[in-house]
């Protein structure tokens, strides 16, 4: 409790920065355990892997997203090695960078050492287990750049007059920033335009004064989308481009059905709900215990904005996955810092702060570690990681030609093999669930037809689908040509057998 006082108090910029770097790290280290956390990582990295090795996005991999994550997942292991390992860390780097970045809005907004420092740790906390937040998932790279155009946005609307060449040059690094993040995911435009109306109203009295840092937002966030789009036209990808990123969506929504949405929305609520209550009850006390103290950086109409702009960016798409609501993690890591800064301001005890803070920050580490770290470090230890042990025996029965099927399991077998992929619909649901296949474009004979025609080496098939009629179709179809070479774990690795 006295270290947490300290640091909420007395936190040195350099001191600190290197506690939050070590904070992150141990924070996420099991992490590198695991060669996958949940399926959409899995499929980013083989689009990135596939990428690196001659395929450009979309041509050998369907996935539903812009091009922005495959590039920095294709950057990172270009840089740092084709490995889960690189994946991981540029994931903590990340989250880091995000700390650091709202470390400084913070202190901006809130003009205040303590609002930077409760900022900065608290967001790697509450972007833990409990809303999928330890996957490499889009959310967490979308922010990054986010918050970090928000900062140059927030430096270039506070800028006097006599600095207007500086205020530009900040307006386009907000701009690509801005426009880096909705080539990640487009919902965060909705973000965007709060941030941009939110801060170009506070700050000019007029569109003619305003008009010029428009001009650079528009000028920075366009770049991006125009390099994506220009490069995918001259690899002859933007056609599988515009249908993976709309027409599958198009399809999503014709097949969505009230109740569905009505159950994802109040799920996803709930996940919400239970994983953030400490942190906002820790809010709510701290402005209750000092409710009449002097005002801080009138900025809270503006925190509130960001945190309904998250929710409504995470139900827009009337898919309400857990992973979505990491998007009102940054409002409420703000919200936490002002109710800080209030307390403090106002005299309050500092044992009461840390303590606060330290339960807010405390339960989501302590439910991550029971809820996920236990479970995977238990597993590590008496069976090691099932992809990669399934992986390491088909590379030894495989050559660099050979395809291979993953039937229902995760898609980071064939990024662990580095084998051919027989289809384009890599992702398990395309092919073994009807109403995927009916969102992705897929017929379903044709397509196994087509897979099974390349002959792959090796089938993988995990159990637990024994009551899904394609995986038992599947199933049948392996008996004429295929052995049972090997069971690790709940999964079967079935083997070719030998041409007469």
């Amino acid at each position: 409790m006295k270290v947490t006082q300290r640091l909420i108090v007395n936190a040195k910029p350099i001191g600190f920065l290197i506690f939050l770097l070590f904070w992150v790290l141990i924070l996420r280290a099991p992490t590198l355990l695991v060669s996958a956390v949940d399926w959409d990582e899995g499929l980013y990295v083989l689009m990135a892997s596939q990428w690196l090795n001659g395929h450009p996005p979309y041509t050998t991999v369907l996935e539903v997203k812009p091009i922005g994550i495959f590039a920095i997942f294709a950057a990172a292991m270009g840089m740092l090695g084709e490995s889960m390992v690189s994946v991981r860390f540029i994931t903590i780097a990340i989250v880091y960078m995000t700390s650091v970045v709202l470390l400084l809005i913070a202190r901006r907004l809130l003009r205040s050492d303590v609002a930077g420092v409760v900022a900065a740790i608290s967001y790697p906390a509450l972007t833990l287990g409990g809303l999928q937040g330890l996957s490499s998932n889009t959310e967490l790279f979308y922010i990054f750049f986010n918050v970090l155009g928000l900062l140059c946005l927030i430096v270039s609307t506070s800028s006097p007059e006599s600095t207007r060449r500086k205020a530009l040059l900040y307006a386009l690094a907000a701009g690509l920033s801005f426009g880096a993040a909705v080539q990640i995911k487009y919902v965060v435009a909705i973000e965007i335009a709060l941030f941009i109306a939110y801060f170009l109203l506070a700050h000019y009295r007029s569109v003619r004064y305003a008009l010029p840092v428009i001009v650079m937002l528009v000028v920075g966030g366009a770049l991006p989308s125009i390099a994506a789009i220009s490069y995918l036209w001259m690899q002859d990808a933007l056609e599988l481009y515009l249908d993976a990123n709309f027409g599958t969506y198009e399809r999503y929504l014709a097949a969505r059905s009230s109740q569905g949405t009505w159950i994802g929305l109040k799920h996803g609520l709930e996940d919400w709900i239970k994983w953030s209550w400490v942190a906002v009850a820790a809010i709510t006390f701290l402005r209750i215990k000092r409710r009449h103290g002097p005002k801080v950086a009138p900025i809270l109409p503006f925190l509130f904005l960001w945190l309904l702009a998250g929710f409504a960016e995470a139900s827009v798409t009337l898919r309400f996955f857990k992973h979505y609501y990491l998007v009102t993690m940054p409002p409420l890591c703000l919200l936490l810092a002002h109710a800080s800064t209030r307390f403090q301001i106002a005299g309050g005890n500092r044992a009461i702060l840390a303590f606060a803070v330290v339960i807010a920050v405390g339960f989501p580490v302590v439910r991550t570690i029971q809820k996920s770290y236990i479970p995977w470090i238990s597993a590590y230890v008496t069976q090691g990681d099932v992809n990669v042990n399934v992986a390491r025996y088909i590379k030894g029965q495989i050559s660099p030609q050979d395809y291979i099927y993953v039937v229902n399991r995760g898609t980071t077998i064939y990024f662990l093999t580095h084998a051919r992929l027989p289809t384009r619909f890599v992702f398990p649901s395309f092919i073994l669930d009807d109403s995927y296949s009916w969102i992705g474009n897929v017929d379903y004979p044709s397509e196994v037809e087509r897979i099974f025609s390349k002959a792959p080496r090796a089938v993988v098939m995990r159990d637990g689908d024994e009551e899904n009629a394609r995986v038992n179709d599947i199933k049948e179809r392996l008996k004429h040509d295929y052995v049972v070479a090997t069971r690790i774990a709940d999964t079967v690795v079935y083997i070719r057998k030998p041409l007469r």
